[in-house]
């Protein structure tokens, strides 16, 4: 098979034959970048099909051959975090940038996928489809009591009121100064979402 594949790359580089559309399917974990790790690591947790870093080097490279007209993403059961959505479509920006044909296809979007979809020339879904473009949510969890019941007190010097990160061991509920914050993040966040969704169609 290995075989088969070198020979038929060749033959068609030798008659620059028409690449066409290079197909990426977005499952599992997207990292920015797959750190190092030993045998037995590798065993207990594999690493990622590939990782951002990945993606951009590979695109540097397609981007150049004339011969490759578009790309095609089929959304899968992949996460990662929000950040790296924001890289992944400015990934497909730099492709339409270049002159080539973007696609997306999925069975249901959510408003992170959307959004990272809008991005594309076009976007194919299944009659049977769901959107649920909703918005953005935040959740934060709070055990104070659990901890003291468990016998555990936190002690911790709290600097400023909107220095939240201990938060979760030091209150039962969420403290106004954290609400405000997350509020404001939410908010901007869902915006600029909003916008770029709105300069994709």
């Amino acid at each position: 098979m290995q075989l088969f594949r070198r020979t038929r790359n060749f033959y068609r580089k030798a008659r620059n034959k028409p690449i066409g559309f290079v197909y990426l399917t977005l499952s599992g974990e997207i990292p920015m970048f797959i750190e190092p790790k030993s045998y037995i690591e590798k065993k207990i947790n594999p690493d990622p099909q590939y990782s951002f870093y990945d993606l951009w080097y590979n695109s540097q490279k397609m981007l150049g051959d004339k011969r490759v007209k578009g790309l095609i993403i089929q959304m899968s059961d992949y996460h990662t975090s929000a950040a790296m959505i924001c890289s992944l479509r400015d990934l497909i920006k730099l492709w339409k940038t270049k002159g080539k044909i973007v696609w997306v296809y999925a069975h249901d979007l959510d408003f992170l996928d959307y959004y990272l979809a809008s991005a594309a020339d076009k976007i194919y879904v299944q009659k049977t489809s769901t959107i649920y473009a909703t918005g953005t949510k935040v959740e934060s969890i709070f055990f104070k009591s659990y901890l003291e019941e468990k016998g555990v007190k936190a002690q911790v010097s709290q600097i400023s009121p909107y220095k939240s990160a201990f938060n979760s061991f030091i209150h039962d509920e969420i403290p106004p100064e954290q609400e405000e914050e997350l509020n404001w993040i939410v908010e901007t966040y869902y915006n600029i979402a909003i916008e770029a969704i709105a300069e994709g169609l």
